[in-house]
């Protein structure tokens, strides 16, 4: 396993921006390696964390919303950071690159996601994810159940086994305008105090969305 080198691409075009993502929820900071794969084990699912070759300085900010069966995330680790996950089998992550690059193996196969890139990271098989330093994160955190649920709702299938998605990124959010901007209605919302997004019924209806 090598890590791919990969120049840095522009992200004019990206439909999701901000300066302050989730302003009202609070953050989690740590300087620590095994505070930080604590903290995520709790947030997300077990793994591994270990620095890359010459990384030692951790600067790990998260913020999370959760809305429903659908989690709202902000995640940077400041150094560089090799990610080790096994196999998560009850919720897909949904990846956009804010800034930086990341690389994933999964499969037998590798993918680079540069900076405005967009993605899917599927549950079944374990990967493993290099973060570069300054690499900057959104992702939602999406229940198994509701992606079957909508699924179903779709296609009438009652039981169609794993749904899976290759692991192959978009590398500019504009070409997912819909969803980009979906996202970014979301985290606007956020920041208002009076979010009718706290409540249970709306959280059903905005993931179904």
């Amino acid at each position: 396993m090598s890590i791919s080198s990969v120049q840095k691409t522009s992200d004019s075009r990206a439909s999701i921006s901000g300066a302050d993502f989730l302003p009202r929820q609070t953050t989690f900071h740590t300087c620590d390696l095994d505070h930080a794969r604590a903290y995520i084990t709790g947030v997300l699912a077990e793994h591994r964390l270990a620095y890359l070759p010459r990384e030692r300085h951790l600067d790990f900010h998260h913020r999370q919303a959760k809305l429903g069966p659908v989690g709202v995330n902000l995640m940077e680790y400041g150094a560089g950071i090799m990610v080790d996950a096994p196999p998560f089998t009850d919720f897909y992550l949904l990846q956009f690159t804010l800034s930086g690059w990341c690389q994933i193996w999964q499969n037998k196969t590798s993918a680079v996601f540069p900076a405005g890139s967009v993605a899917i990271v599927d549950p079944f098989p374990g990967f493993k994810k290099a973060w570069m330093p300054g690499t900057r994160q959104l992702f939602l955190r999406i229940d198994k159940r509701l992606v079957q649920r909508e699924f179903r709702a779709w296609t009438g299938v009652d039981e169609a086994g794993e749904i899976e998605f290759q692991l192959s990124p978009i590398n500019d959010m504009a070409k997912v305008g819909t969803l980009t901007r979906y996202v970014q209605m979301l985290c606007d919302d956020l920041r208002d105090e009076k979010s009718d997004l706290v409540h249970p019924l709306v959280c059903d209806r905005i993931a179904s969305g």
